[in-house]
C-alpha cells in the first residue's frame, strides 16, 4: 500500500493533481533524456542500458515524465486522467 509519507513524493501535487498524462515514446529533442519526476530513472530514447525506459507518461507539454512504475503506484492519489 502507498504511504503519503513515500520517498519519492516531493511536492509534484502542484503540477500534477488531476493532470492528464499519455503515454509516448521519448524523443531527443533539446535534451538527451530526462528523469521521472518521482523516482528519478532514466527516459531517453536508448535502450540498450540497464534502467532506462523508452516510453513513460508525460504532460501535453512533455515538462514532466512518469515512468510506468510510478503511474502505476499514484494514479490513484494524483486522479490522473
Amino acid at each position: 500500500m502507498l504511504e503519503k509519507n513515500d520517498w519519492r513524493l516531493t511536492n509534484q501535487e502542484s503540477s500534477l493533481i488531476g493532470a492528464q498524462l499519455y503515454l509516448k515514446k521519448f524523443i531527443s529533442r533539446s535534451k538527451d533524456h530526462e528523469h521521472c519526476v518521482f523516482c528519478l530513472r532514466k527516459i531517453m530514447d536508448d535502450n540498450s542500458k540497464d534502467d532506462l525506459y523508452r516510453e513513460a507518461y508525460t504532460t501535453q507539454d512533455e515538462q514532466h515524465w512518469v515512468c510506468k512504475y510510478c503511474f502505476i503506484d499514484f494514479k490513484d492519489m494524483f486522479k490522473w486522467k
